[in-house]
C-alpha cells in the first residue's frame, strides 16, 4: 500500500486514487493539522479524496504543478470540520481551499484568489454540487 504525502504531485495523488480504493489508503500523510482523533483520520481523509477525485479534471489547477493537504478544522463553540487545500508546488502558496460542508452553517465552499488578490469570503458557496460546477466547467 502506498502512502500519500504531501511531497507527491496532485496528479499523483489523482492516480493513486483513481486506480485504488480510497478506503484502504494511508492518507496521514496528507494531513497538515486535525483536532479530531487520529483514528477518524483514515474514514475523513476517504472522503476529502473522494471530494478531490470528483473535480481532477478541472481546469482551474495544474495537476502537474500542485499538491493538496487536508487540515481539520476547529471553529470556536462547533464541531470539527475538514477541508482541502491546493497548493502551487513551486511556491507553497495556497491556490484553493476546498470546504466540502462547513460545521458552522453546513455549506461547501470554495476560497482562492480573485485577480491575484486572496478573498476573505468564499468565491463559491452552496452545495457540493456547485463546488464541482465551479470546478468543471470552464
Amino acid at each position: 500500500m502506498k502512502s500519500l504525502s504531501q511531497d507527491m504531485l496532485l496528479s499523483e495523488v489523482i492516480d493513486i486514487i483513481s486506480t485504488n480504493k480510497i478506503k484502504d489508503l494511508d492518507n496521514y500523510g496528507l494531513w497538515y493539522d486535525w483536532f479530531c482523533s487520529t483514528k477518524s483520520l483514515a474514514n475523513r481523509g476517504a472522503t476529502l479524496l473522494t471530494r478531490l477525485k470528483s473535480i481532477k479534471d478541472s481546469t482551474k489547477f495544474d495537476k502537474e504543478n500542485t499538491y493538496v493537504f487536508f487540515k481539520n478544522n476547529c471553529p470556536i463553540g462547533f464541531p470539527t470540520y475538514d477541508d482541502f487545500r491546493i497548493c502551487d508546488k513551486a511556491t507553497s502558496n495556497v491556490i484553493y481551499t476546498v470546504v466540502p460542508r462547513d460545521s458552522v452553517d453546513g455549506k461547501a465552499k470554495v476560497y482562492g484568489q480573485v485577480d491575484g488578490v486572496w478573498q476573505t469570503e468564499p468565491i463559491v458557496e452552496g452545495k457540493w454540487i456547485d463546488v464541482k460546477k465551479f470546478f468543471n466547467e470552464d
